[in-house]
């Protein structure tokens, strides 16, 4: 089961190009987005400061009741009234609105500043894991090859040993030989398991 996974999964990785891999992680990394995402909201509060060059024009209504008692005991009651409007232009606050808009534009800048490291750090990451995935998935094979060849060796250091035309010194160090190698490829399945996890 672990080699058919490990077999799947370096069909899939092979499938996928670095190139997409780094994409796709861009598009999807909530730290990505969560950045982006603050630079379109500093990009709405520039043109909430840009609003200061614009009129405002101010709407007011009440109604109320008043009661009014004097000291003769004469008691008054109204029901005032009132509707305001009021337009106004600024036509000049000391270039507060300037200063303000150039604030938040610069505000702006850093987001996307911020955006670019963020992405370069994240893609730097996806490449280090797809790469360790490659190097690993190489070695692997690599082991694996090697069993096979130190198995094959072992088969016939066993059949010289047993006919006795060799020396059990040699089938002691064949067996030795095949079990480090048997070792290394367990080692290599777990660091590519290990890969596909951190990909």
């Amino acid at each position: 089961v672990l080699l058919v996974a490990i077999a799947s999964f370096s069909q899939s990785v092979h499938a996928e190009t670095l190139h997409e891999a780094v994409q796709y992680t861009l598009q999807t990394n909530p730290q990505v987005r969560a950045i982006q995402h603050n630079r379109l909201a500093r990009t709405q509060e520039v043109e909430q400061a840009k609003g200061g060059y614009f009129p405002k024009l101010d709407f007011s209504a009440g109604i109320g009741r008043n009661e009014i008692f004097s000291p003769t005991e004469y008691e008054a009651i109204t029901d005032p009234r009132e509707v305001k409007f009021s337009l106004r232009q600024n036509i000049f606050n000391g270039f507060i609105t300037a200063n303000e808009v150039n604030r938040q534009q610069e505000r702006v800048n850093s987001a996307l500043f911020q955006i670019h490291g963020t992405s370069e750090s994240v893609a730097l990451r996806v490449s280090e894991v797809y790469l360790d995935v490659l190097r690993h998935n190489e070695i692997h094979n690599l082991a694996t090859e090697n069993l096979q060849i130190h198995e094959q060796i072992f088969d016939q250091v066993k059949l010289r040993s047993e006919s006795g035309l060799d020396e059990k010194a040699n089938f002691d160090q064949v067996s030795g030989r095949l079990a480090l190698a048997q070792s290394s490829t367990i080692i290599t399945e777990i660091n590519v398991i290990d890969a596909r996890t951190n990909y």
